[in-house]
Order: structure tokens, then C-alpha cells, then sequence
């Protein structure tokens, strides 16, 4: 958080007096309650989507919560109904996208797995063959991601990234402990993208 806080300055100074944000993939609502409280005292929109009805159900639980010791104004985060990626707010375009991708590179057994499992990472590539018709002029993506499926995984997103002519201008990474049996750590990123000038 203290990482990404050093970028507000950057984002809040590109931007328009009002900033809209999209919460990708929201889960738990934790990153749109973040993004509240990061630009707190800006004129901010937050929209937070989900395919999961799972999670759009705890992210309003969530939003509520907040709301009621006074975190997070009522009306500031609007949560969409479910649907695949960018399908919830077709024709909307906003400042800063944050996509927390999925990022165990294999198939899911289930809907829920849906949400970490992503075989072939074919859904980052769609999300970045969408983003820059829902993004801004001089608009930013967070994409939150993991070396949990290795090294050569983190150098396809990177290539995904860059073939889909955008460009990483900041790398946030931190070495995280892990409660699995086979793998004690892992190193979550957050990539700080911008769309590359032709």
C-alpha cells in the first residue's frame, strides 16, 4: 500500500479534476475501498465489477460496512452487475483501470477457481486486447499479478503487455510468505501500464 501510495501523486497530477476509476475482478471490494481512501478528498468515481456474483455480493457487504463507520461515502463506489470483463460498463472509458488478473497459469475445476485459474493467460490477453477502448487519454492500468506459475509467465504477461501496445512505466513488487505446503513464497507485482504512443 505505502509502494502504491507513492504513485498517487503521479496518477492524481496526469489526471482531470475528476478521476473514474474501474475495479476489475473486484472480489472482496479490498481495492475499491483502497482506491477511496488512497484519493480521498478528490472528485473520484470508483465502478467495481466481478463475474463472479460471489464476489459482487461481498464487495457491497463490504462497501456497507465501510459505510457505516464513515470510511467511504455512501454513493462514491458502484457496484456493476456480473459480467465477462469489460461487458458490465460497455461504452464507459476511465482514468485508472486495476486489474487484479488471475494468475495461476492452468485450468479451473470450478466457477470460483475461475477468479485465480487462467489457462494459457487468455484472459489477461483478451482484458488487454479490450483496455484501451474503455481507458482514457493518458489513462493508467494497475495490474495486480504473481510469479506463482513461474518466471516464464511473468515474461509472457510482460510480452502480452507490450503486444497489446501498451507500456510498463512503474514495477511494484513485494516477496510475500504463502500458506502452501509446496511453495513457502511468492512475489506479487503491480505493473503500472500506460498506453504507448504511436
Amino acid at each position: 500500500i505505502e509502494k502504491a501510495d507513492n504513485q498517487q501523486s503521479t496518477i492524481i497530477n496526469h489526471q482531470s479534476s475528476i478521476l473514474d476509476v474501474l475495479d476489475m475482478g473486484c472480489g472482496s471490494g479490498c481495492l475499491s475501498l483502497l482506491a477511496a481512501q488512497v484519493f480521498e478528498g478528490r472528485d473520484i468515481t470508483i465502478v467495481a465489477t466481478d463475474h463472479l456474483p460471489e464476489a459482487l455480493a461481498t464487495t457491497k457487504i463490504n462497501i456497507q460496512k465501510f459505510n457505516q463507520v464513515g470510511k467511504v461515502p455512501p454513493s462514491l463506489i458502484e457496484v456493476t452487475q456480473g459480467g465477462d470483463l469489460f461487458e458490465p460498463i460497455l461504452g464507459r472509458r476511465f482514468d485508472v483501470i486495476i486489474f487484479n488478473a488471475p494468475w495461476v497459469v492452468s485450468p479451473a475445476r470450478n466457477k470460483a477457481e475461475t477468479a485465480i485459474h487462467d489457462p494459457n493467460q487468455n484472459t489477461v490477453r483478451r482484458f488487454f486486447s479490450q483496455a484501451e477502448a474503455h481507458l482514457k487519454d493518458g489513462g493508467y492500468i494497475l495490474l495486480g499479478y504473481s510469479d506463482n506459475s513461474g518466471s516464464k509467465a511473468i515474461e509472457k504477461l510482460e510480452d502480452i503487455v507490450q503486444n497489446a501496445g501498451f507500456k510498463i512505466v512503474n514495477l511494484l513488487k513485494e516477496r510475500v510468505q504463502t500458506r502452501r505446503s509446496k511453495r513457502k513464497w511468492e512475489t506479487i507485482f503491480v505493473y503500472i501500464c500506460v498506453k504507448r504512443e504511436t
